[in-house]
């Protein structure tokens, strides 16, 4: 009788078919599996860049800009705090939009189609649906988008200013959007001290510039705003 079990139980194992996993590319070289991240790293598909100017002439490869967004493939499950070990989770799942740095990850050809690896601390804005629209765009951890004051032309006597001091970055803008809040290291979110509406005084070159819907704004993290009215 226990012969004939494990007879049995042999060919009920047999008869599950034996799960299949499909050969990947990277950088021109066949990989057995997925890519998949670790810690709390992020593989993002690169966006296609805009293969015609804003007046319709069509841009030859290297004229063309580097795109700093794309979606989210696949994601880590996030970074261990360094002295408590807590799991951080991520910030963004796969299907997410993200904007990054330009200068930031590693960029790999994964399946014939440019990808990067980033961190999530690369992350500028993340949304959902095909466009970076204000509506749709959240900052994440303890990040705020801000827009900018535009720099006065004139002034407050009248004067006309020169080119060279209208240039000058902002220092100054209103909170747009505001982040949950920095992990701190207990697990628990630490709350920003801003919120959206706010005007803000920050730091001297504090930011990353960006522009959605051809508005300027920066992208920059809590610390750097010194003052708030």
């Amino acid at each position: 009788m226990p012969a004939a079990l494990a007879k049995t139980s042999f060919s009920a194992r047999s008869s599950f078919p034996k799960t299949m996993t499909r050969a990947h590319n990277l950088d021109g070289q066949e990989i057995p599996g997925p890519l998949e991240p670790l810690a709390n790293v992020l593989l993002v598909k690169v966006k296609d860049a805009e293969d015609m100017s804003a007046g319709g002439i069509v841009l030859p490869d290297q004229a063309k800009e580097k795109p700093t967004e794309g979606e989210v493939v696949a994601a880590g499950p996030g970074r261990q705090h360094p002295e408590t070990a807590v799991l951080m989770p991520m910030p963004v799942k796969p299907g997410s939009k993200v904007l990054y740095g330009k200068f930031d990850g590693m960029s790999v050809i994964y399946d014939g189609a440019p990808h990067v690896l980033i961190r999530d601390d690369d992350i500028l804005l993340t949304w959902t649906g095909s466009s970076m629209t204000l509506d749709a765009v959240e900052t994440v951890r303890d990040r705020i988008l801000v827009k900018v004051k535009k720099a006065q032309e004139k002034s407050a006597g009248g004067i006309l200013l020169a080119p060279s001091m209208t240039k000058a970055r902002p220092t100054e803008g209103e909170v747009i959007k505001v982040g949950p809040g920095r992990i701190a290291s207990t697990g628990e979110v630490a709350d920003v001290k801003v919120k959206p509406g706010d005007g803000v005084k920050f730091k001297d070159f504090a930011g990353t510039e960006i522009k959605i819907q051809d508005e300027n704004y920066l992208v920059m993290y809590s610390v750097d705003v010194l003052a708030r009215w």
